[in-house]
């Protein structure tokens, strides 16, 4: 019998790839699922990871360290450029994927904003990686 292979990832949003630095603060009530050494830690004593692809809901964070599913996080990420921006949001861990053996994870995030001066955050940064040339990503299906 043929199995097929089913893409189950629909996404809600447009998602735009784009590479920028990037802090994470552990929330509190996941500090003791999390192990980050004082070497990963920035001088604002965050874990220093990169942004790797942004959406209305959610981005996508390249890091060294493996934060589970579920966990709460403060996200801060660090645009240069000719208009530096910077963009800071609670969000939370919704899937984990190891990219390589160094260790490498890739952790998708949605964002904890429901509050409308949230959203418009939330638009704004999504306008200034679009501006500054970020792709869209077809990859994956959104949902209708």
């Amino acid at each position: 019998m043929a199995t097929q292979n089913f893409d189950l990832t629909l996404r809600r949003h447009d998602r735009y790839v784009a590479e920028h630095p990037a802090e994470v603060r552990v929330g509190a009530s996941c500090t003791n699922l999390v192990r980050i050494t004082r070497s990963m830690l920035s001088n604002a004593n965050c874990l220093e990871v990169r942004a790797i692809d942004f959406s209305m809901g959610g981005l996508g964070l390249r890091t060294p360290v493996f934060l589970p599913r579920g966990c709460s996080l403060t996200v801060k990420v660090h645009f240069a450029g000719p208009t530096p921006f910077e963009f800071e949001m609670p969000a939370t861990v919704q899937r984990v994927g190891m990219l390589d053996c160094k260790p490498t994870y890739y952790v998708g995030c949605s964002f904890d904003t429901t509050d409308p001066a949230g959203r418009e955050r939330v638009r704004a940064m999504v306008e200034h990686v679009k501006a500054s040339g970020a792709v869209l990503d077809t990859e994956v299906r959104r949902a209708s």
